[in-house]
């Protein structure tokens, strides 16, 4: 079992722990976060212009 499948059955599911997935204006990229969207940040870029991707 990985490390992140280890983590996830510990805290519960991406919904219970407040993961969102948002994309990179600046480069496209998409990422998976638990943080709130004003405080996401683009982790291939670093650019802090993500939006939060809709389910």
């Amino acid at each position: 079992m990985s490390l992140v499948n280890k983590i996830k059955s510990a805290i519960g599911s991406d919904e219970e722990a407040g993961v969102r997935t948002y994309e990179c204006r600046d480069c496209g990229a998409t990422h998976d976060s638990a943080k709130t969207p004003e405080r996401a940040s683009c982790p291939e870029c670093l650019s802090n212009d993500v939006t939060e991707m809709s389910s």
